[in-house]
C-alpha cells in the first residue's frame, strides 16, 4: 500500500483504527489499474493518493495526516 507515493503499512493493533478513518472521508477512484490509467499531477496536487491492489483513491489532503498516526512508512 502506498500513501501520497510512500509505501508503509499497518500494525495490526491500528487497522481498525486506519480503517475507521479511512472510512469517515470521500473517496475518488482515480484509477482501478495503474498500470493503464495513470494519476495525473493535478490528481496528485489535489488528493492525497491512497494506492491498494493497483488502484489508486483519493482522498482529501487532510486524511493524510490522521491516517499517519496509524502507519509506519517502510
Amino acid at each position: 500500500m502506498k500513501l501520497d507515493n510512500k509505501e508503509f503499512d499497518v500494525l495490526p493493533k491500528h487497522m481498525n483504527d486506519f480503517f475507521t478513518v479511512l472510512d469517515g472521508f470521500e473517496k475518488i477512484v482515480l484509477s482501478k489499474d495503474l498500470s493503464k490509467e495513470s494519476i495525473t499531477p493535478e490528481q496528485e496536487s489535489t488528493f492525497c493518493i491512497y494506492i491498494v491492489s493497483d488502484h489508486a483513491i483519493g482522498l482529501p489532503k487532510e486524511a493524510k495526516k490522521l491516517l499517519e498516526s496509524f502507519i509506519t512508512y517502510l
